[in-house]
């Protein structure tokens, strides 16, 4: 605990000696006549850079930060990973920040301010997908509760407009698509053993492959599938 006697602005250093998110509680004696002032803050200290193979407090506070967020992730868990890279990635397209799926300085900062997504219909139980930004929304009671990358059409013709899921394909089919839910003639939602971070497939919404059956299982037949610049 620390005590000082000041006027106007006052910076107190604070010892950080580890990466983690650090709790702040002040509270000001002021002079006779006023009232007591309290707040409580939260900081995280951070290695500001890091990618794939990278693990320990940091990368355990970035897991905490984004699943606070609802960005999908296989586990908070301390490793960056596969799930790591392709949460990082979604966040990275929704923030205008180049798209790396690694992390720096620049992240951190918009991490730290970031709200959840809004949801372009906030109203029921839902999936939308903005090829503009590459991502998907899962949406629950009009929130978003999981948002996943995605690769749209190379060629831009993945179509725009409120479908429903028709057919739902367990596992991997011929085409190698993996947990598939179609919504509008051959285009489904599904898990692809690519999924880089711009529009690369023959139409199809592709996920990754390690979130596939998690989306499949939130998402039934007749469920509104919207697709959005």
């Amino acid at each position: 605990m620390k005590s000082r006697a000041f006027h106007g602005r006052l910076r107190i250093p604070l010892s950080t000696r580890a990466p983690g998110a650090y709790r702040v509680s002040v509270s000001l004696q002021p002079a006779p006549g006023y009232v007591v002032a309290r707040r409580a803050l939260e900081r995280i200290v951070f290695v500001p850079a890091l990618g794939p193979g990278s693990a320990g407090p940091s990368v355990y506070e970035l897991d905490r930060r984004l699943h606070e967020l609802h960005y999908a992730l296989g586990s908070v868990d301390g490793y960056y990973g596969q799930d790591d890279l392709d949460a990082v990635t979604a966040f990275q397209k929704l923030h205008g920040l180049p798209r790396t799926g690694s992390v720096d300085a620049r992240f951190w900062r918009e991490l730290e301010q970031a709200h959840v997504p809004q949801a372009r219909y906030p109203h029921g139980n839902h999936v939308e997908v903005s090829k503009g930004r590459q991502v998907l929304f899962v949406v629950r009671n009009g929130q978003v509760v999981l948002v996943v990358p995605v690769s749209t059409g190379a060629t831009g013709n993945t179509p725009l407009g409120h479908w429903r899921v028709y057919s739902r394909v367990p596992g991997f089919n011929a085409k190698a698509m993996y947990y598939s839910s179609f919504f509008v003639g051959a285009y489904a939602i599904h898990g692809y053993h690519s999924v880089p971070p711009y529009p690369a497939s023959h139409g199809c919404v592709r996920i990754p492959l390690w979130v596939a059956y998690r989306v499949y299982s939130l998402i039934d037949y007749g469920t509104s599938v919207y697709l959005y610049w």
